[in-house]
């Protein structure tokens, strides 16, 4: 009779959900129509209008309907970037109810509650978009809020944190102007080995610019002395170390390399073990790397088993690698090694062959569409930087680019010529080519408006390197409604995946409580397992997976942010959505019905042609064919007997 027993107290509207479950049950039954007392916004999927409904549905609606004033964050968009010139880029998206033109403040405020950047929209149409962009100060998992006032509410990051919303703001719900968002930072150590052939100038300042990214290791392996021949009718006093270990203590004779040997000289390493028998010999040793640097590097300087390792390192590992064009690089005979497919361009020509005059470089046309590439806003701006960078000499000879590869820099004033660096996606990983061999002059000779470019050039183009190589713990989220679907694929350390892992799951809320969460392995993929997780009440949650070997030995640790907030998809739209209803009424063969007309139409459903289902019952002897068949069932038997002299 009325709608004082609805209580109104659950999390959401699942209109579809509700209207594929009438049609379940009632699609053999004699429905006349459904009367539906909704505000229109449904929280899970969209009704299939192929799928109609068996019987036709009325809306009940309001003739005059206003909405209430009323303005909500819409949507948060969040790209994140390994660069530094646009680190991370936040677009909030705004909807509004006012029937005037308003102009709101959108602040951005970070987990310590201080708002890092706010900003006023004018909200047009009825919507409106603000940007942000910033850099979190860690990385890692962090959870950030978004929120949206009316200008002259002048509200602080403390009335939020406190839910202190001013009186007299004509405002429907308070409710719907804020969101938590989760960054997720990806976070090194981001390893990368730098392999040379002699100690040259670009590693200098390569070494130099990556320093000043804490996420970063570069790791050096220089080769400071090639192997010379050894021979037997050398002079007794001439000694079989190299020269290069002359001094050392006869206890220290084991470090000293011989003649037929070359010297290598490591930097950045992690401890004495690392890297002590020269270049990496095993794929465990390649793979402990995000990224190889190949530079002044003649083709005998890996061994034919150590190039297949390094191409196992690309496609396997999905790491990238980059080739360096320094003056001891020979890229025709490296073509001729089985390191050639890696490479994005094939052998150079007779006409391929670089001119000894200083090169100015540019972008292709694929180049200037390089986020990595570029270190200004404009394009205008970035041209401007090319120019004046100092004409570069030492160049290696590259011929024309693969069917998948992308030329990013060539000559200035020869662009049909082949590319100055190329790259390409190969196996799971990327490689790129840098014809170039003395960058390092752009470095020593900076732009004077902007001497930290070099550097910053060189941190983007190594983030961009390794931006998506994976991880041996990979951990994704499939959010649902008020749940969350987990999914941790696990390799080993050759990269092949782990079945018989041990993992620790568990949901961390703000409070600091710790819920366990179970985890199978997946029934159709090796080195994948499952779990999910259904929040009880709103909160930002930490999903942390602490994974194990079969031997009980850690393997590491990864973590996501989930926020979940069942209301947040029910309060978002506060109006009547007239337009859902109206395709729900149109395609089950209903109609809009208002408030006024409901009397009326309830009344004239006496005159209508509807279905109608009468149950009825007979017994079963009364029909005449049971009662023919009993007769001649007994006629029957009567004469079988009779024939038979039974009786």
């Amino acid at each position: 009779p009325d709608f004082d027993g609805l209580t109104f107290d659950e999390s959401a509207s699942k209109l579809a959900v509700s209207l594929a479950t009438l049609k379940r049950r009632f699609e053999s039954r004699p429905v006349a129509g459904l009367l539906l007392f909704s505000d229109g916004n449904d929280d899970s999927d969209p009704f299939d209008d192929d799928d109609t409904m068996p019987f036709p549905i009325y809306p009940i609606v309001s003739a005059d309907y206003q909405p209430d004033p009323d303005v909500r964050i819409d949507r948060v968009q969040v790209s994140q970037s390994e660069f530094e010139t646009a680190p991370m880029t936040v677009r909030v998206h705004v909807a509004s109810t006012h029937q005037t033109k308003e102009t709101f403040r959108i602040a951005w405020i970070d987990p310590s509650g201080k708002v890092v950047d706010e900003s006023l929209v004018a909200c047009e149409g009825g919507s409106a978009e603000a940007e942000f962009r910033f850099r979190p100060d860690a990385s890692g998992v962090q959870f950030y809020n978004a929120a949206v006032s009316p200008e002259s509410a002048r509200m602080t990051a403390r009335d939020w944190a406190n839910d202190r919303f001013p009186s007299g703001i004509d405002e429907a719900n308070w409710a719907n102007n804020q969101t938590q968002v989760t960054i997720d930072r990806r976070g090194g150590p981001f390893r990368v080995l730098y392999l040379a052939g002699r100690p040259n100038w670009e590693f200098k300042f390569l070494r130099r610019a990556l320093t000043a990214d804490p996420e970063t290791q570069l790791v050096g392996l220089l080769r400071i002395a090639d192997k010379e021949p050894k021979f037997s009718f050398r002079d007794s006093k001439v000694g079989n170390t190299n020269p290069l270990f002359a001094g050392l203590d006869d206890d220290e004779a084991e470090l000293r390399e011989q003649l037929d040997e070359p010297v290598f000289i490591r930097l950045g390493v992690r401890d004495g073990e690392e890297l002590s028998d020269g270049i990496p010999r095993s794929i465990e040793e390649w793979f402990g790397y995000d990224a190889i640097i190949l530079d002044d590097a003649e083709p005998g300087f890996l061994t034919e088993d150590q190039m297949l390792q390094l191409k196992s390192f690309v496609t396997r590992r999905g790491g990238g690698v980059m080739f360096l064009g320094g003056q001891e690089s020979n890229a025709p005979n490296l073509m001729r090694t089985p390191l050639a497919d890696l490479l994005p361009v094939y052998p150079p020509s007779s006409r391929d062959r670089p001119e000894a005059t200083p090169v100015t470089i540019g972008y292709t046309r694929e180049g200037m569409l390089q986020p990595w590439l570029r270190l200004r806003a404009t394009e205008d701006a970035e041209t401007a930087r090319l120019r004046n960078m100092p004409g570069f000499e030492t160049l290696n000879a590259f011929g024309r680019i693969k069917p998948g590869g992308v030329g990013i820099l060539a000559r200035v004033d020869q662009r049909e010529k082949p590319p100055l660096m190329a790259t390409q996606r190969f196996g799971r990983g990327r490689v790129s080519a840098l014809a170039i061999g003395d960058l390092w002059r752009y470095q020593t000779r900076p732009d004077s408006s902007a001497p930290g470019d070099g550097a910053t050039w060189w941190r983007q183009m190594i983030r961009w390197l390794m931006s998506d190589v994976p991880r041996q713990i990979e951990l994704s989220l499939s959010p649902t409604d008020s749940s969350v679907d987990v999914a941790i694929r696990v390799v080993d350390d050759e990269y092949q995946p782990l079945e018989n892992a041990g993992i620790d799951l568990k949901a961390i809320g703000a409070n600091g409580v710790e819920l366990p969460l179970p985890v199978t392995p997946d029934a159709n993929e090796l080195g994948v397992y499952r779990s999910s997780f259904t929040a009880t009440q709103p909160d930002a949650y930490r999903i942390v997976a602490s994974v194990t070997n079969a031997d009980g030995s850690p393997l590491g640790q990864r973590e996501c942010g989930w926020v979940a907030d069942p209301l947040r998809d029910e309060i978002r739209h506060l109006a009547i959505n007239r337009t859902n209803l109206g395709r729900l009424a149109e395609s089950s063969g209903g109609r809009l019905v208002t408030l006024d007309e409901l009397p009326d139409f309830a009344a004239s459903f006496s005159k209508q042609d509807v279905p109608v289902m009468q149950a009825w019952t007979a017994p079963i002897w009364h029909t005449p064919w049971i009662l023919a068949s009993a007769i001649a069932c007994l006629a029957g038997e009567w004469g079988i007997r009779r024939w038979r002299g039974w009786a």
